[in-house]
């Protein structure tokens, strides 16, 4: 209490008769009840405070009883897969051959010409000189070696097909010492081809014939009927038949 408080009381009481209170003690007695109060106070917040912090420590560590809930843990990350597709190999491929414009003498391509665009005299009929094969069928050579049956013993056909700048052949009638004519050698056109045609005919050996032709397709072909081994001596196929084997459509290297 200041002064000037007490100086106030002073004049206010003081021509009072004395009432029997201490003034100071009653100053002191309201100090410590003060005091108390301060502590009071303070004290019961530390309290509240003290017991939150032990509530709120209990309640986390489940001492009252009440089951905190059940934190599960965190599901992995999901990963997807994605399968890769197996990288295909390129199918490999067999490169075509260009047709090669090299001569040459292949067997020709189609051998049904033969087969079937000959009409045989009566009485003869062709066989193939080679087992496993057929009469028409060319060799590697493109070439034919044909047996013509008959009654009276067998003569031999042969059949060449080539083109025509891929091999050296006779084509005209010259005499190759003088350049006279040769006898029995013949020269003409047949279903648009140069024809040579020529032939020996001996009194006492086997006729040969043998016609070639230079064709309009630039191939050639050359046929010929001769004799084998004890064969059969003279000629079976007209010349008509041996110009129409030489020049049947489709016949080619």
């Amino acid at each position: 209490m200041t002064d000037d408080v007490r100086d106030l009381l002073g004049r206010a009481l003081g021509d009072e008769p004395p009432l029997g209170i201490d003034r100071e003690a009653v100053f002191a007695d309201g100090r410590r009840r003060l005091r108390r109060r301060r502590v009071a106070a303070t004290g019961g917040v530390a309290a509240a405070v003290a017991v939150a912090v032990f509530g709120a420590a209990m309640l986390s560590s489940g001492a009252v009883g009440l089951s905190q809930p059940e934190v599960l843990p965190a599901a992995p990350p999901s990963v997807t897969t994605t399968r890769v597709p197996a990288p295909v190999e390129p199918v490999p491929t067999t490169p075509t051959e260009a047709p090669s414009s090299t001569i040459t003498t292949h067997r020709p391509r189609q051998v049904t010409a033969l087969r079937d665009g000959v009409i045989w005299p009566a009485g003869v009929r062709p066989q193939s000189s080679k087992p496993g094969r057929e009469w028409y069928e060319f060799d590697d050579d493109g070439e034919i070696r044909a047996a013509l049956t008959t009654a009276k013993g067998d003569r031999i056909l042969q059949v060449r097909v080539y083109f025509t700048a891929a091999r050296e052949h006779m084509i005209d009638c010259p005499g190759v010492q003088n350049g006279a004519k040769l006898p029995n050698c013949y020269v003409g056109s047949y279903a648009n081809a140069k024809v040579r045609t020529e032939r020996d005919s001996p009194t006492d050996g086997p006729a040969v014939v043998l016609v070639t032709a230079d064709r309009a397709d630039s191939v050639t072909v050359e046929v010929m009927e001769t004799a084998g081994d004890h064969g059969r001596l003279d000629q079976v196929l007209p010349d008509s038949t041996i110009l129409k084997i030489a020049t049947l459509p489709g016949l080619a290297p």
